[in-house]
């Protein structure tokens, strides 16, 4: 037995062939992801849509910009300052010290964006 006779005779065996409820069933299924996939694509193309234009009407706020700068370099100095520790715990002192120039660096950035924060708040 081929495969083409072997799949006719499990959809024959299963009532999965001549049309009948089976199909009707698949045919509402379809209809149903369709309509589901519509409903989707709309809602979110209506979120994009509703998003994309308030977000780029917004004035620049330099004092929400330098906050945002802030926070960024100091979790990104947390993570090094952390990565270091635990890169000194375990004995490697090379990376350690890589870490802590990342880490040094990271605070550098936040330094200048605290002084950013004065001078725009």
């Amino acid at each position: 037995m081929d495969i083409a006779t072997a799949h006719t005779a499990t959809a024959t065996a299963t009532g999965l062939t001549g049309g009948g409820a089976a199909t009707r069933r698949t045919g509402r299924t379809r209809r149903r992801l369709a309509a589901a996939a519509i409903a989707v694509l709309a809602t979110g193309g209506a979120a994009f849509g509703v998003a994309a234009g308030p977000v780029s009407a917004m004035p620049r706020n330099p004092c929400s910009d330098a906050r945002n700068a802030f926070r960024a370099a100091m979790n990104e100095a947390r993570f090094w300052i952390g990565a270091a520790d635990k890169l000194a715990a375990a004995g490697n002192g090379t990376a350690a010290d890589q870490a802590s120039a990342e880490a040094n660096y990271y605070l550098g950035q936040a330094e200048g964006a605290l002084g950013d924060m004065q001078a725009a708040c």
